[in-house]
């Protein structure tokens, strides 16, 4: 690897590497901090449209489906997906991928 200042060419091996096995990128990763949501964050979004619902999963495991929900909870305006600590999916490159940018808007 090469170092750019903060940038860093990579093989497209070094960038699976990186990634891990399975997960789909276009030759390019990017190191960020991990989703940061709280209550304070969900109640100020209610406290700003009284309408909008918090969507609460049970048991949906498949991080594709998480993602599904997460792109139908964005277009209905809902203000939060809330799922338990056991039995859902973690944010992973799938979900992201099936939420199709809802998971940046979208509190999960």
């Amino acid at each position: 690897m090469r170092t750019l200042g903060q940038v860093k060419a990579a093989t497209r091996r070094e960038i699976d590497d990186l990634v891990g096995e399975g997960a789909v990128h276009q030759g390019v990763a990017v190191l960020t901090h991990a989703l940061d949501y709280d209550l304070h964050d969900v109640l100020e979004r209610i406290a700003v449209n009284p309408d909008s619902c918090i969507v609460v999963l049970d048991q949906v495991t498949d991080p594709h489906n998480v993602g599904a929900i997460l792109r139908s909870a964005a277009a209905f305006g809902a203000a939060a997906v809330v799922a338990p600590d056991r039995h859902a999916p973690d944010e992973s490159g799938a979900m992201a991928k099936s939420a199709s940018g809802a998971l940046d808007k979208i509190p999960y």
